[in-house]
Formats: structure tokens, sequence, C-alpha cells
């Protein structure tokens, strides 16, 4: 029997399908690369799900289940605002509970990702890999210098690698930026013309700090330079004193746009100096705004002997994008469980168990000392713990 639909009805369905289309294919996209022109950094996202009757036929990430996971990802981004979803975290769980001659099995997937909107007039994409595919697979990348003698080949440490680079001036501008390291710069543009980092941390927020000998501190939000000061409140002094000294960072007087020796000169040459710039004034402090950029910078008082008057030096400063809004900077704290596991490990009966590729799997926001004050790696566990790996195994 055929049915003939009346034209209005007709031209419902076709409306209605062409609206279904529409919205598909106005999905947030989870790409594999860094987008070039990002208008707002959303909030993060965090999304589990657990998948009770899960067919085990091959890898998690090529599995219907998975595959509905990130669908669902990208409706919850869409619904947030975001065009496009990089991947942060994914962790896949399966579990097999036996019984007699049969089986049953379940997933869970856990998913953490980092939403953007992009600008409508430039939707292209960097060469900056993110850290997972678009279909959920960790991107593995090793990156390795090495010596070569006619006998042997061996890897650099990164001390060597920082000895052999030769530094741009250790100057502060608002056209070049710090060391020649301009705000927006990612990692990669940083370590290309500074070497390694002598130490890598990564904030409870997700933001990156970069730090180069003691006293220089590069702050990073989806790999783009936000922020670069001459202090850091997160270590103590002891914490500080575990960077390896660094030249070039840590023996050199910095200068203010090439004018002035910038570095513990008194406040009234800091203020004739900077003259031509429109300077706001504080008892500690003078914040210049200038191209989109806010330089601020810190002055504390010294006494030369006890009986003269106290001398105005400057001592620090920061230099941030007017859009950036510096947060209270924390590190990740260890959970109960993973001090119980660190604790446990590093008794004598079980420390052959703490090999570098555990702790990392275990503890995965550890963070890493390129360049300690024995010239050697070290890697911090929380607020207290310093270990280190000879290769992988506990030294």
């Amino acid at each position: 029997m055929i049915i003939k639909l009346p034209k209005t009805s007709l031209f419902c369905m076709i409306l209605l399908a062409s609206v279904t289309n529409i919205q598909a294919a106005e999905l947030a996209i989870i790409s594999d690369y860094n987008p070039n022109c990002i208008v707002d950094i959303l909030v993060p996202i965090t999304l589990t799900v657990n998948t009770p009757k899960y067919q085990d036929l091959g890898p998690v990430e090529e599995s219907t289940a998975f595959a509905l996971v990130l669908q669902q990802l990208r409706k919850e981004a869409t619904a947030q605002g975001a065009d496009i979803v990089l991947l942060t975290n994914v962790k896949n769980k399966k579990i097999t509970i036996a019984k007699r001659k049969t089986s049953k099995s379940s997933l869970i997937v856990h998913i953490e990702a980092q939403l953007y909107t992009v600008c409508e007039a430039d939707k292209s994409f960097s060469n900056e890999r993110t850290a997972y595919t678009a279909d959920g697979y960790e991107l593995q990348t090793m990156s390795y210098q090495y010596t070569m003698t006619p006998n042997f080949i061996t890897p650099t440490e990164p001390i060597i690698v920082a000895n052999n680079i030769v530094l741009p001036a250790a100057n502060i501008s608002f056209a070049t930026g710090v060391y020649d390291i301009k705000l927006g710069a990612s990692t990669a543009q940083t370590a290309e013309k500074l070497g390694p980092p002598s130490i890598t941390l990564t904030l409870s927020n997700h933001e990156q700090i970069w730090g180069y000998g003691r006293n220089l501190w590069f702050t990073y939000s989806a790999d783009r330079l936000k922020s670069v000061s001459s202090e850091l409140s997160l270590l103590n002094s002891a914490g500080q004193n575990s960077i390896g000294y660094r030249d070039g960072f840590d023996d050199i007087e910095w200068q203010l746009e090439g004018i002035i020796a910038a570095h513990k000169s008194p406040i009234e040459q800091v203020r004739d100096s900077l003259s031509q710039y429109d300077i706001k004034e504080s008892s500690d402090q003078m914040v210049i705004t200038q191209k989109q950029q806010r330089l601020v910078l810190r002055f504390e008082d010294f006494h030369p002997t006890a009986k003269d008057k106290p001398v105005t030096l400057l001592t620090n400063f920061t230099l941030t994008n007017n859009e950036y809004e510096a947060k209270k900077q924390t590190l990740p704290q260890l959970t109960s469980e993973q001090e119980q596991w660190l604790y446990k490990h590093l008794q004598p009966n079980n420390a052959e168990l703490m090999t570098l590729p555990n702790l990392l799997k275990q503890i995965p926001q550890t963070n890493k000392i390129n360049i300690a004050s024995d010239d050697k790696q070290w890697w911090l566990v929380g607020n207290h713990a310093l270990l280190q790996f000879d290769d992988i195994e506990l030294s």
C-alpha cells in the first residue's frame, strides 16, 4: 500500500531532517592540534562513564562504547559554548568478573578535556600536537640529544645542553618580551631559545610553570606564555635552593628596555629612565601598561648601614598580558591513596618496586627538576619528597 503524504507534512519532515544534520555538524570538534586563534579558554570538562556490558573485542579506543563517550563529550562541550576540544587525560579501566564458566566485563572511561572558542575569521590549526589524538590515543613523543665519540653514543644531560646554549640578552621589553621570549610563545619556542628549563611545575589549574635558574619563571596556559616573573611564591627557600644555580640567569643583572641595569637600581633612577611611559606608582611598586601588556616593578627598602636612611631598590618584575588574571598558584596535592603507596614503596624492602614508570603511573602530578643543585635530575613528589633515578631504578 502506498501512502501519499500531504505536502506540508513532507516539508516538515525535510525541514526536521535538515535541522538534525545541521546540529550534528555543529558539535564541538575534538582536535589533534592546537588552534591558531583562541578567543576564550573555557572551564575544563571531566567525564566518567561506566558501560556495564562491555564486549572486549579489541582496543578500547576502537570500541563502540568509547565512541559513544567521545560523542557525549562533544555534546557537553557544545552545550558549554566550545568550538574545539583538546583531550588532556584519558583513562580506560576494564573490569572482568568471572563466575564459574561465565564472565562479565564492564568498562569505565574517564576523560578530561580543555575547551576553547576560536576566532570566527581563523579556525585553522597550528602544527603543535596535543597530548592525545582525537581518537583518544596518548601521543607518544620522544626527543633525545646525543654526544657522539668514535667508540660510543651517550645521551646528553640537560645541564650539558644548557651550558651550550647562547642566550639572548637579559632584557625586559614590551616589544621583545623577556630574554627575547614574547608573551604568547609556546614552550617549544621557549626551549629553542633558552634551552631546557631547570624545573617544570604543573599547577592544580593545569597551568604549567617553567623555571630557569632560581629567579626566572614562565607561566603557560594551554601552552601559551601568559606571564614572566622574577619571583615565585610556590617554593620556599629550601625548594628554590634545590634548583641548580644557572649561568646566564642567576649571575646576570637584567635590564629594562635595554636602558638600565634595572635589578637593584634605585627607584629614582628607574623612574627617570622610564619617564616616557605612563607610570602608576605606589610606595613599593610601579605599574606600566603598554601594548596590551602590564609590567609590574617591585621595590624594597635596604639600609646600607644602621645610621643611613633606607634606599629603595628594584628587586622583582612581572610581565603579563592585560587579559590574564593570575590566580593563586597551587600544586595538586597527593591523595591519601597516593601517600600510602609512596610511603609503602619507599620502605627498604619495597624500594626495588619503586621504578620511574611506576611512580609516574601512580602519581602523575609528579614534577621534575631538570637541573638540580648537584647538576642532576630529580623528581618532586608532593611538597616534601625528592627522588632520583638511575635510568628507571630508584637511586
